[in-house]
């Protein structure tokens, strides 16, 4: 009798730290899901613009949300919180009927305090923005600091690749368009 008792009580401690282990695991792999309160304030602490949807797509939340003047859509992982992707889908010109062109005014207006740009409008689409123009758009899609500003041209088409790191060490790589200005796309890197 006394020999089994130490082997009985080597599997009930044995059973004992499984339990725990198995507990201690599943709570770590277990991750509970993003509110749709939590996404809003999540894009809102990246984004200064203005929600104007959220909807539930399964494993992520889209956003909509218009930020100078563009619409966005921002696509939200529920499991983490992390910004999955960030498309524009429209810009100020496509709702408005001044031309398309004039639109990136308000974006390079601030180094020119005179109207002389916009009588200079047609001449230029050939000038690419300044780099610093280019840093100043970025700064106002991404809240951090700038990496690396590359000036990128591709089948004819020009632009701007600026490498960005928040404090909260997410990555952003922000692509803007070298003639208009426009952001034409932000990347997330963990």
């Amino acid at each position: 009798m006394k020999k089994k008792r130490p082997f009985i009580l080597s599997i009930v401690i044995a059973l004992v730290v499984v339990l725990i282990g198995w507990q201690v695991i599943d709570r770590m792999t277990t991750t509970e899901k993003l509110t749709a309160v939590q996404a809003e304030e999540r894009i809102k602490e990246q984004y200064s613009g203005e929600i104007l949807e959220l909807m539930d797509n399964g494993d992520t939340y889209i956003a909509m949300m218009e930020l100078n003047g563009n619409r966005y859509r921002i696509e939200v992982s529920q499991e983490d919180g992390s910004v999955v992707q960030v498309e524009q889908l429209e810009t100020q010109g496509e709702n408005s009927n001044a031309p398309a062109e004039e639109e990136p005014q308000p974006q390079q207006d601030p180094p020119s305090s005179t109207e002389e740009p916009q009588t200079e409008q047609p001449a230029e689409p050939a000038q690419p923005i300044s780099e610093q123009e280019a840093r100043s758009i970025a700064l106002e899609q991404v809240t951090g600091t700038i990496d690396d500003v590359d000036f990128e041209q591709s089948n004819g088409q020009s632009y701007y690749l600026i490498e960005m790191e928040r404090d909260d060490d997410l990555e952003a790589t922000v692509q803007i368009h070298a003639i208009t200005g426009e952001v034409l796309s932000v990347t997330w890197d963990d």
